[in-house]
């Protein structure tokens, strides 16, 4: 994969002046906040001062936001053909050097076209794009402060992109569907890429290890957003320069407000004392999530879990399974570090207990229908189902704790995380047989 050029002082400087180039220009509170190197790796934004509650830190302009529609407007600027709707008329254009691309590529493409891809598609062939164009390109100053290809060593997108199978066929079966799922993303989104590039001839400009990084990024660094040439809801998202330093934590803490003027990042509920690292949260996910998706694991994350579906829907008779899926209630059935499980879980253990009293039908099993109404039937199932979890968890526990010994020191990095993985399922596991 390729990356932006390494020379971090010079960058950042470089990004806070280029904030500053458009009016209105970006807003940030010197006297509150800055960019330093976290113990951990890489940068993070810290507290110089004390923070009160709800107070305004960030603002940036939809000028200087990456998305969609900036996209666009960048874009049909090299093509004096196309007029675009009031809808693109809050984003400014600054006039940069013509090159092979904006000759080639950005002066032909048809608006249509552009509008026909996802912003997944568009936003990564961009920064592909833009980061070839170099110091041309006026997004060059956020670029390069983007992360480097080797923040993503961790990410089993990449083992699979690399055929690192060693490594890759360790992950646990659930990471490895996951993983599985986002690399099909990838490789959708290069074809389509690729055949837009090659109808132009611009080809000769693009990678597959530079878009690869710049999917990445995407992926990594992209913040909810409703944007108009939303296809699906997926597609509302943006990219936001100085934003995307604040890292993740399991608990939110900063809010993110958008309105017609930009981008805003304030303080939540709690204040932060100087020198205290600001976080944002990317949601209620696990380290498994974390992983396929960000390429990083927290130390401690409340939202770990386990899935048991797959042995769960192998003790299924096929009734079960049909009357499961007419509920919406087939598959994601999770248990949690704290020793409860998701009430998904309790459903499918539910029915397998009822096989006891049913003829080869659920439909008109009114217990069951008592359950899923809120039925205050908890404990008769809880204590029905113990030696149904005990064995799935007990057959688990003894496979996990082979693969859990990757984790142990000398493995290298990838094993260190694959193990990782192992030893917090064989927690959880823990939990729930010491509470059965």
């Amino acid at each position: 994969m390729s990356s932006p050029v390494p020379n971090p002082e010079e960058n950042l400087l470089n990004l806070q002046k280029w904030l500053q180039q458009l009016t209105p220009h970006c807003e940030v509170s010197p006297d509150k906040i800055k960019v330093q190197e976290t113990e951990y790796g890489g940068k993070g934004i810290f507290a110089t001062s004390l923070i009160k509650p709800h107070q305004t830190l960030l603002k940036i302009p939809h000028s200087y936001l990456l998305n969609f529609t900036s996209i666009v407007k960048h874009i049909t600027s090299f093509n004096d053909t196309i007029k675009l709707p009031s809808t693109y008329g809050h984003v400014k254009v600054t006039t940069t050097p013509e090159d092979d691309i904006t000759r080639s590529f950005y002066s032909k493409l048809k608006l249509e076209e552009l509008l026909a891809l996802t912003s997944f598609q568009i936003v990564a062939m961009y920064l592909t794009l833009e980061t070839e164009r170099a110091e041309s390109s006026w997004w060059c100053p956020f670029i390069r402060m983007l992360p480097d290809s080797s923040d993503f060593r961790l990410s089993p997108l990449v083992w699979l992109y690399e055929e690192d199978s060693q490594s890759f066929d360790k992950l646990p079966l659930t990471t490895k569907a996951h993983a599985k799922r986002i690399y099909s993303n990838f490789c959708s989104d290069l074809g389509i890429i690729t055949a837009l590039l090659t109808k132009y001839e611009c080809i000769s400009h693009f990678s597959k290890d530079q878009f690869l990084w710049a999917w990445m990024c995407v992926n990594s660094r992209c913040l909810y957003m409703p944007l108009p040439q939303a296809h699906t809801t997926a597609d509302n998202f943006t990219m936001a320069p100085f934003v995307d330093f604040i890292n993740h934590s399991s608990q939110q803490q900063c809010v993110l407000k958008i309105d017609r003027t930009g981008f805003f990042v304030m303080s939540g509920t709690k204040g932060y004392e100087q020198q205290e690292e600001l976080y944002l949260s990317y949601g209620a996910h696990s380290n498994e999530f974390l992983l396929c998706e960000y390429a990083f694991t927290l130390p401690e994350n409340e939202w770990n879990d386990l899935d048991i579906s797959r042995e769960i829907l192998a003790l299924m008779e096929p009734f079960e399974i049909e009357w499961l899926k007419d509920m919406g209630y087939f598959g994601e059935y999770t248990i949690s570090h704290d020793a409860s499980m998701s009430f998904r879980t309790e459903v499918a253990f539910a029915v397998l207990q009822e096989r006891d009293h049913t003829s080869g039908s659920l439909k008109d099993n009114k217990r069951l229908a008592s359950f899923l109404n809120g039925g205050d039937l908890g404990s008769f199932y809880k204590n029905g189902r113990k030696s149904r979890i005990a064995g799935i968890l007990e057959a688990l526990k003894e496979i996990f704790q082979e693969s859990s010994v990757l984790g142990s020191k000398g493995s290298n990095e990838r094993q260190m995380v694959v193990g990782k993985l192992y030893k917090e399922s064989l927690d959880i596991i823990e939990g729930h047989l010491n509470d059965l």
